[in-house]
Parts: structure tokens; sequence; C-alpha cells
């Protein structure tokens, strides 16, 4: 797996979708839904809570028109915070495929409403 570290500082653009994804933490699956996306990272909600700054494992069934892509990650928990009885967990990728990457660059630039 290509690893890419990104500056934390940048804020890149981000896109909707509603997409089924998992958390590997330690032995744990936890099952999450990706709120939103960016090439830097994503922001997934979950009923579960995990620490920040914990490295993570991401898998994340991706779709949008006619393709479709099982992308696998690995991130760092940047922030959690809690809504509505769910967590929001914002995740930084530290290492994707580029050609997972260029899926989600795809999508990002894919002119489809909200999804």
């Amino acid at each position: 797996m290509d690893s890419f570290l990104f500056n934390k500082d940048n804020r890149a653009p981000r896109k909707k979708t509603t997409w089924n994804a998992a958390l590997k933490v330690k032995d744990a699956v936890i099952p999450v839904q990706i709120l939103n996306i960016s090439e830097q990272g994503a922001l997934v909600g979950s009923s579960l809570n995990v620490n920040k700054n914990k490295p993570i494992a991401l898998m994340i069934r991706a779709r949008y028109d006619k393709y479709r892509s099982v992308i696998y990650a690995r991130a760092l928990v940047r922030h959690v915070t809690m809504r509505n009885n769910n967590f929001y967990i914002g995740l930084q990728f530290t290492e994707i495929e580029k050609r997972h990457q260029q899926f989600i660059k795809s999508y990002l630039e894919h002119n489809e409403l909200d999804i």
C-alpha cells in the first residue's frame, strides 16, 4: 500500500455519501457509515466510540453511478464528537493505494446530487 501523509492543516473538499464501511481497531470490527469523504480522510458515523489519535484500519464499500470499489486504507482518528446518541469520527488517511485515492477523487468530481 502506498503511503500518503497529508498536511493536517489543509482542509480538502468533501462530498456527502452514504457508503457502508467498517473500522478495525485492535481485534474489534466496528460497522460505520461514511457521512462525507475527501481525498485526505472521511467523517464516519458510529454507534460505538473510538479513542482519538488511534491508528485504525478502514474498509469502505464505495459506489457512485455504475462504479464500485472496495477501498482499504489506514487512518488516524483526528476527532470524535457525540450527537443524537451517535459518534461522529473524523479520520485522516495515513495510507491508501493510489487507485483508491483516484476512485475517491473521481467521486468528488462526479456531478451527482448529494449521493
